[in-house]
């Protein structure tokens, strides 16, 4: 994931997050894995508001590139404390297999990059 890719990926994010908390946002975190975006892990009220589903889908079309997993975890930060944390791995080439894999308890099914196409073949 090029930086451009990145940045786009986290502004996505933080967008969706903040759309469906009616405002409220939770910040990206700092991450070195390759397709792999996190966020702090939501408050409990929050977390239970979200519709893991419909956030992976609107991420997807905001960003053109398919979501494999929404889940939590403990996130490691180098120089830092970890902190609980969420994390959206996206279906590229790059993503590393513990990412794509339920290894973490996906909240979601994964979502398909939308077709970008405009006048579909028949």
């Amino acid at each position: 994931m090029d930086g451009d890719t990145r940045a786009a990926a986290e502004a996505a994010v933080e967008a969706e997050l903040e759309a469906m908390l009616g405002g409220f946002g939770y910040p990206t975190i700092h991450s070195a894995v390759p397709g792999v975006v996190a966020f702090e892990r939501l408050g409990i009220g929050d977390d239970h508001r979200m519709d893991w589903q419909a956030f992976a889908r609107a991420v997807a079309e905001r960003t053109g590139m398919g979501v494999l997993c929404v889940a939590c975890c403990d996130w490691e930060r180098v120089g830092d404390c970890d902190v609980e944390a969420t994390f959206v791995a996206f279906d590229l080439p790059e993503t590393p297999q513990a990412y794509r894999s339920d290894q973490y308890g996906n909240l979601i099914t994964p979502v398909q990059a939308p077709s970008r196409e405009v006048n579909p073949a028949p």
